[in-house]
């Protein structure tokens, strides 16, 4: 891959620094065993060319007690098929989300969807936390908008601004 992906790592920068956070990036090679995995939640973000692989991960996860939540293209567009192999699904951007998620995990009242703004102004995001990004990619990514102030009826996102 030459280019990083930014998602869990911006997700890591809203993550409270009481809670511990490992990053995992199968696209370089890091493959993870669902079986030893030791954690409270486990989150992914995923395009819908590597959903099968999040469900496959999810359901070995889940049967051992630990949450899984989901964001990213894929979820965004269909949420309900998420559910079906996640216990939370995040649309939209997460940032936000993400911190209502945590506050909800910590209270013992975790919802199955949290919504998050799109067209979210960069200055809110903060740095991505680059620390949880492989040094086998090639190039750092750097964001320079986000979201899409268009509605084409080809693209996902049409039907999530329309809701």
């Amino acid at each position: 891959m030459l280019y990083s992906p930014l998602a869990l790592a911006y997700l890591a920068t809203h993550t409270p620094d009481h809670y511990k956070i490992t990053l995992f990036d199968e696209y370089v090679g890091e493959d993870l065993d669902p079986n030893t995995v030791e954690a409270d939640i486990v989150a992914f973000s995923s395009l819908s060319s590597g959903i099968n692989r999040a469900y496959e991960l999810a359901s070995v996860l889940r049967k051992r007690g630990i949450i899984c939540v989901v964001g990213g293209a894929h979820a965004t567009a269909m949420p309900q098929e998420a559910l079906q192999y996640f216990d939370v699904v995040i649309k939209g951007e997460g940032e936000t989300p993400w911190k209502e998620f945590l506050a909800d995990f910590e209270n013992e009242t975790v919802q199955p969807t949290y919504y998050g703004k799109m067209n979210v102004s960069l200055e809110l995001l903060g740095k991505p936390d680059r620390k949880y990004i492989h040094p086998s990619y090639h190039y750092p990514s750097l964001m320079t908008s986000r979201g899409c102030p268009f509605h084409c009826s080809f693209c996902y996102l049409t039907v999530y601004k329309n809701r």
